[in-house]
This record gives C-alpha cells, structure tokens and sequence, in this order.
C-alpha cells in the first residue's frame, strides 16, 4: 500500500521516525535547502530554531497556486518572519493567499504578536489560520484583524488553497 510513499524531512530528524519511514515501505528524502519538490511545491529545507534552550530542526512548505502562495508551517520555531522572508527570498515577491500552522507566539507579549500581524498585512497576506503553539492570543488578534479571512483549522477539515 505505502510502496511508493516519499517523507521529505530534515537529515537530523530521529532515527527512529527515518526507520517508521523505511518500515512502512517509505522512503526518506532528506531535503537541507530549499528545494522545489513538485511542480509549484517547495520545501524550505532545514530550519534551525530553539525551544525551551533545545535545537529543533523543522521545515515549512509552501504551495503555488492560482491564488498565490500558501506557507503551511509546523512550530515555527525559526520565527515566523523568518519564514515569511524565505518566501520572498526564495521566490521573489509573490501574492500570499494564506499562511497556515504553528506560529509558536504563545508566549509572546501583545506588542510582538500586533507586530507580526502588521507585517503580515503590509505583505498582503489574504488569510491566516494559526494553529496549536500560536496561543489564544494570538488567535484572538488575528481574528480581530482578519476578520472573515482568519480560519479556525479543525481536525479533518479541508480548506482550498
């Protein structure tokens, strides 16, 4: 059934989570920089962050569309804005239609977190959903700004792109 199955991730993620791969008949495709690895599909590569005085290595990937690009991140634990300007680094301006995932700002003061949003809305970013580490502050003030654009993302949940 998983014969054909490719993991990208980091070539530092565990040992035990590159063999899960292998022994669900997967493979692992370590992927360092940002690499393009499907028509109009990106990863970023690895991405070095901390949490709690620990390294975390993570990736986020970003989607081309019609509608413009969508970022779908994990922790960001890289930050963010650090993410964002990978974006445009990586692929030149391009219009942002959603940024999506862990924005690991649930303990940030409230200045930080309006900061990031007004990055976000100087960049045109169309529509937000923060997920698990954003915290419920920061769910609160995107909501407040984004109004029918911020998404509440449940499990099964689908959403266009």
């Amino acid at each position: 059934m998983w014969q054909s199955l490719e993991v990208y991730g980091c070539s530092d993620f565990s040992k035990e989570f590159k063999d899960k791969v292998i022994d669900l008949k997967g493979k692992f495709i370590e992927i360092e920089k940002f690499t393009e690895i499907y028509k109009n599909i990106y990863l970023t590569g690895t991405l070095e962050g901390n949490h709690k005085g620990k390294y975390i290595s993570e990736q986020a990937l970003f989607i081309k569309t019609d509608n413009g690009v969508s970022i779908i991140t994990g922790c960001s634990h890289f930050g963010i804005l650090n993410i964002f300007s990978i974006l445009n680094n990586c692929l030149q301006q391009q219009d942002i239609y959603l940024i999506m995932g862990g924005f690991h700002l649930k303990d940030t003061d409230k200045k930080s977190i309006e900061y990031i949003v007004s990055r976000f809305k100087k960049n045109n970013v169309k529509k937000v959903a923060p997920t698990h580490c954003s915290g419920k502050q920061t769910e609160e003030i995107f909501k407040d700004i984004y109004k029918e654009n911020f998404i509440y993302v449940k499990v099964g949940q689908t959403i266009r792109i």
